[in-house]
């Protein structure tokens, strides 16, 4: 009975959450009626996974769509690797790769930091109701910090700032051409990897999955991009995304079929459409993190600037006590939760780099635990907690 109390009182939290923070509009009852089955999905998991230690115990039942990394410079064979090897989605973590070749041009003298660009030129990429707030809130930001030149241009370098902290979408894009679209293709050979897609800009790839644009019904438009050739889908993207920031009529018509209702697919479908992005083995994303910690990322310089940039800092009077150094990328949209972070303690000097990314993940399950942010104290709780560390161990490598 407490299980039964407890599902239906969190579900009904759940279509209030949904009301408040995703359609604030006339919209909204008709989205959580079409929505209704996939608000319920995972509901079993919802008391079982609010824990760091039930999340591992999530992540054990269900290893087809979850992948988790852990392991210190020192020691690393002896770390976690559960589901090293399985491709997964890895969402804006693919900006470690768009951030590796910013670090490479400018260390090279190709790219000047310091170089001016329009924020009404990143806004170009930046869909109404589709996780736009992130952008409104790494400007904010700027605002606040008096980073926004009299003529409303920031330096290039606070685009990573932008994508870092607040996860800007618009900002990922805008970066993506400035660094070139050859050039990021190629990032992959450049780094001596065939495990990881190269990137691809997220305005481009979204306004693909808007079935309104192309007079189709949201399912049969999943469907037709399932169907796609990987190389084909590239292409569309690309165009979509070089297309809405240079014509204007394009941009206006896009811009209206999303400020109707966003998205406009079923929670089911934009977590199947995720499936259609690019991906990287695990394994791959954290060697790319050890040889930056080596700084043999390329060269020192460059190892240098990337761990700059992915460098978070802490108000929290313990957490300072603890670390002296803590960088991450972390993602989290429908049936998403990603993560890829380094750690340096205070008291052991141990450095701990990580991947984590659940795929998949039911709906209610994600609403939950995206609310509590629980992915990513976990992950921070596996670096300066070994107990943590090693019931962790146990459980997903015996």
């Amino acid at each position: 009975m407490k299980i039964l109390k407890f599902t239906g009182v969190f579900l009904a939290v759940l279509i209030i959450m949904a009301l408040i923070i995703y359609i604030p509009n006339r919209q909204a009852f008709k989205t959580i009626s079409d929505n209704s089955i996939d608000l319920k999905e995972g509901s079993n998991w919802i008391q079982r996974a609010t824990s760091d230690k039930g999340l591992i115990n999530y992540m054990k039942a269900t290893p087809n769509h979850v992948s988790l990394i852990s392991f210190t410079e020192n020691q690393p064979d002896s770390g976690i690797y559960f589901q090293a090897d399985k491709k997964r989605v890895m969402g804006s973590t693919a900006n470690l790769l768009l951030i590796i070749e910013y670090a490479r041009q400018v260390n090279d003298g190709t790219l000047n930091p310091d170089k001016p660009i329009k924020l009404s030129t990143i806004d170009h990429y930046n869909l109404p109701k589709y996780y736009s707030s992130n952008h409104s809130e790494a400007v904010n930001d700027l605002k606040k910090n008096h980073q926004i030149s009299g003529s409303g241009t920031i330096p290039v370098k606070d685009l990573i700032k932008m994508m870092v902290r607040s996860n800007d979408l618009a900002a990922s894009d805008c970066l993506y051409f400035i660094l070139g679209t050859d050039n990021v293709a190629n990032i992959p050979k450049k780094l001596n990897t065939t495990n990881i897609d190269p990137p691809l800009p997220w305005s481009g790839q979204v306004i693909l999955w808007k079935a309104s644009l192309y007079n189709q019904k949201p399912i049969d438009r999943l469907h037709y991009l399932q169907e796609l050739p990987g190389k084909k889908y590239r292409q569309l993207a690309l165009q979509n995304a070089i297309k809405l920031a240079s014509n204007v009529n394009y941009r206006e018509k896009v811009y209206n079929a999303f400020s109707k209702n966003g998205l406009g697919l079923l929670f089911s479908y934009e977590k199947n459409a995720y499936q259609l992005t690019p991906k990287a083995t695990p394994r791959a994303m954290a060697h790319l993190l050890y040889r930056m910690n080596k700084d043999s990322l390329i060269n020192p310089g460059v190892s240098k600037m990337i761990k700059k940039s992915l460098q978070w800092s802490f108000d929290t009077p313990s957490l300072k006590k603890q670390i002296n150094y803590y960088g991450g990328l972390f993602d989290s949209r429908i049936g998403m939760l990603n993560g890829i972070d380094i750690g340096n303690l205070k008291n052991s000097g141990t450095t701990r780099m990580q991947v984590i990314y659940l795929n998949h993940v039911p709906v209610s399950l994600w609403m939950h635990l995206s609310s509590e942010f629980t992915n990513q104290t976990m992950q921070r709780e596996l670096i300066w907690k070994p107990e943590f560390y090693h019931y962790t161990y146990r459980k997903l490598m015996k």
